[in-house]
Order: C-alpha cells, then structure tokens, then sequence
C-alpha cells in the first residue's frame, strides 16, 4: 500500500501541473491605425528621423523602405517596470520563476495614402514583443502582447507638427 502511495502521488502532481508547464502560445500581433493630416513623404520622412535620432526615441532604425512607405525599427530594455508598461507575457511558471532579463520590440510602420482625404495618410503600426528569461545558462524567449503604449506614441508622433 505504502508503495501504491508513493509512486502515485508524483504522478498526480505531474498530471495536474503538465497544462502549467506547457510552453503559452505568443500574442497574435495587434495592429493601431489612424489617419493623419498630413501628406505621406512628410509622415515618412519624420517618422525617419523620429526613429534614427536618439534624443527623439529610444528606437533604433531596422529598415526605411521609401518606395513602399515602410519602416521598421525596434528597442530593447532589461528593466523589468519598462517591459511591463510596454507588453504582458504569458508565460509558464517556471519561465517566470527564471526572471526577466530583457525584452525587446519589433515595430513596423505601414503608411498608405488616405483614400478619404487627400493629403492625409492612413498610418498602421504592429509590434512584436519578445521577452528574454533566463536562470543560469537556460535562457527562454516569450512571446508577448502589446499594451498599445508604444504603438500610441508612434501614432502621436506621426500626427505630430
């Protein structure tokens, strides 16, 4: 009896933790628009600078595609209240038992011509947000939804002027 006990209760305990301990999917991508007021070579081309210009944003310039109004740029940060006012994670136990170690964003700026408006342009912005976990030399990547946070301020700053 006393054997029957043993081996069944690890076992009972790994069933019910096995859902916890399954990796969580990531996010699916959110994507913010707005349409601006102003003309898409101007929006481009600030949105250049913004993201290229260190004292502006924290960003780093990926890719500027002026021919398809395209821009990518992303930042990082290992401080954990940053990660957490920019994106949520759903994580496993034991990758958040691991802790944080940086997070990094991804953002793309998609703007096209307003259809409505003339020299408006309609601005799309998509993020994608990876945390970085680690505990010794094991180290996890997440997945991660936005809070719209970052997205918001870039739609601010392609309104801006």
């Amino acid at each position: 009896m006393k054997l029957t006990a043993l081996i069944a209760i690890p076992i009972t305990i790994a069933l019910a933790t096995a859902p916890l301990l399954a990796r969580a999917e990531p996010p699916a991508a959110v994507y913010r628009s707005e349409t601006v007021a102003r003309p898409i070579g101007t929006v481009f081309s600030d949105l250049k600078q913004y993201f290229g210009d260190p004292f502006s944003s924290s960003y780093k310039l990926v890719t500027a595609d002026a021919a398809n109004h395209t821009l990518v740029a992303e930042q990082s940060t290992d401080d954990i209240s940053t990660w957490t006012g920019w994106a949520y994670c759903v994580a496993n136990p034991m990758e958040m038992f691991n802790g944080f170690k940086s997070g990094t964003v991804r953002v793309t700026v998609k703007l096209t011509p307003a259809k409505a408006a003339k020299k408006s342009t309609v601005v799309s912005v998509a993020g994608e947000f990876i945390a970085m976990y680690q505990s010794g030399p094991k180290a996890d990547r997440v997945g991660c939804g936005s809070k719209g946070r970052l997205e918001n301020a870039i739609l601010a700053a392609a309104s801006a002027k």
